[in-house]
C-alpha cells in the first residue's frame, strides 16, 4: 500500500492537525482527537484494486468524529466497511453503540454522524466499493452502522475473513487484471459475511435485485487468470466461486 502520511515525519505538534487533513482528503472531513499527551503516531496508506479502495489506518489511540456535513462528492454511491485489525475500539452510529475486536467488521455510514474511539494503538482498514457491486444487498448492508459483525472462526466466514486481512499485504504485487478479480471477491466475501448479519437484524427484503454479477463481469471479463487447484479446494466446500478465490486465499496473485 501506498503511506501517504506518516506523522513520524512531521512536526509533533502538526502530528494530529496533518492526521486530519489526510482523512479529509481520503476519506472526509473528520475531527481527530488524540488520547494522551504524548506525540501523536499514526500512518495512514491507500490502495486500489479495480473499483476497490482500501484505506490502512496504524496510529496511537484516537477518536474519530464525523458531524453533519455533506457527503464528499467522491463517496457518493459508495459503501463503507471497517474491519477492525489490532486494539480495540468503540464505534456509535444511528443511536448505536458496538465494540469492535480485532476481526470485527462494521459499515460506517459518512453521510450520517458517527464516531470511532480507540483507546489503544490500533490497526483498521477500510473497505470502500460502489453500492452497485453488491447488488440488493446494499439496502439491507447500511442497516448495520452501530453494529460488529464478527465472522465465525471456521468455514466460510474464517475463508472470507482470512481474505480481507490479507488484501492490504496483496494490494501493491498485483497486476490491474488481477486488482480487478479481487475487488469482485472482496465484494463477494463482504457479502457473505455481512448480509446474513443484516437480515438477522430484522430489515425486510426489498423487491427486485440489482444486476450485481453483471456488473463485476464487467470489469473482469478481459481477464482470463484461473483458479488454482489448491483455491479451488479450499473454496469449494463453502459453496464459493472459486472464480473469486482465484490464487488469493492462498496470497499467490501476482503481477
Amino acid at each position: 500500500m501506498k503511506v501517504v502520511l506518516d506523522s513520524g515525519s512531521v512536526t509533533d505538534a502538526d502530528g494530529i492537525v496533518s492526521w486530519q487533513e489526510a482523512l479529509a482528503q481520503w476519506l472526509a472531513p473528520i475531527e481527530v482527537t488524540a488520547h494522551g499527551s504524548r506525540p501523536f503516531q499514526g500512518v495512514l496508506a491507500t490502495a486500489h484494486l479495480g473499483y476497490l479502495r482500501l484505506l490502512s489506518l496504524n496510529a496511537d489511540p484516537v477518536r474519530l468524529r464525523r458531524g453533519h456535513l455533506p457527503v464528499p462528492d467522491a463517496q457518493r454511491g459508495m459503501l463503507t466497511v471497517a474491519l477492525q485489525g489490532k486494539g480495540t475500539g468503540v464505534l456509535a452510529q444511528d443511536g448505536r453503540s458496538t465494540p469492535l475486536r480485532p476481526g470485527a467488521l462494521s459499515v460506517v455510514d459518512l453521510g450520517k454522524p458517527f464516531s470511532l474511539d480507540q483507546r489503544q494503538r490500533f490497526d483498521l482498514t477500510l473497505f470502500q466499493l460502489p453500492e452497485r457491486a453488491v447488488g440488493a444487498a446494499v439496502w439491507r448492508m447500511t442497516r448495520l452502522t452501530g453494529r460488529a459483525v464478527v465472522p465465525a472462526e471456521d468455514g466460510a466466514g474464517a475463508l472470507a475473513l482470512a481474505f480481507l486481512e490479507g488484501l492490504p499485504r496483496t494490494a501493491a504485487e498485483v497486476s490491474p487484471d488481477v486488482g480487478d478479480l479481487l475487488a469482485g471477491a472482496a465484494a463477494d466475501f463482504l457479502t457473505t459475511l455481512l448480509e446474513p448479519a443484516a437480515e438477522a437484524s430484522g430489515t425486510s427484503r426489498p423487491a427486485g435485485r440489482p444486476a450485481t454479477i453483471s456488473y463485476r463481469r464487467s470489469v473482469t471479463s478481459s481477464t482470463n487468470t484461473s483458479p488454482t487447484p489448491t483455491c479451488a479446494r479450499k473454496a469449494s466446500p463453502h459453496r464459493i466461486r472459486s472464480r473469486s478465490a482465484t490464487c488469493t486465499v492462498c496470497s499467490r496473485a501476482r503481477a
